[in-house]
């Protein structure tokens, strides 16, 4: 009985040790990352689709000698054109300007072009999910790791990969 309070400290002082222990994969979050890499299968739709698009318009325009139909192909294509271009630019910005980091004790910071927003996070490691709040807005991906990048599997197809920001 005389051991019972050093038993009872010794027990508290592992059991918060252990739960203030963050997991491997939380340790590996942690940090500002930068996207790398997207594969969107919505965006590589788009874009094929814009592509096929242009290439009925570019075969109707070459079996037609009606020059109000051309000038009307012509200004379609261009049309088709510009969003493509639009969208690629966005993409691209996205790749280039947007990063997220993973603070300790659960904090995140999304810096993308709206500007920075705050937000919270937590890993389940039976689930291998990655869970986020931003704006009142839930969000939740497979996450893994493959030597330094950070991939988040956002459904079968869809993928986000992260490379860490060195500082």
């Amino acid at each position: 009985m005389k051991n019972f309070p050093f038993i009872l400290k010794a027990v508290i002082i592992i059991s918060l040790l252990f739960s203030a222990c963050k997991t491997g994969m939380e340790n590996q979050i942690v940090g500002k990352w930068k996207i790398d890499e997207m594969h969107i299968q919505y965006y590589q739709q788009q874009q094929e689709y814009g592509e096929s698009q242009m290439k009925m318009l570019q075969d109707s325009m070459s079996k037609t000698t009606d020059t109000a139909k051309v000038h009307t192909y012509q200004s379609q294509i261009q049309q088709i054109q510009d969003q493509m271009q639009a969208f690629t630019s966005n993409r691209d910005s996205a790749l280039k300007n947007n990063s997220w980091e993973f603070q300790e004790e659960g904090k995140f910071i999304a810096t993308e072009a709206e500007g920075p927003r705050d937000g919270l996070w937590s890993y389940d490691e039976k689930l291998g999910m990655l869970f986020t709040v931003i704006d009142k807005q839930t969000s939740s991906v497979k996450v893994k790791f493959t030597k330094d990048t950070m991939i988040l599997q956002l459904d079968s197809v869809n993928y986000m990969k992260f490379t860490p920001i060195k500082k």
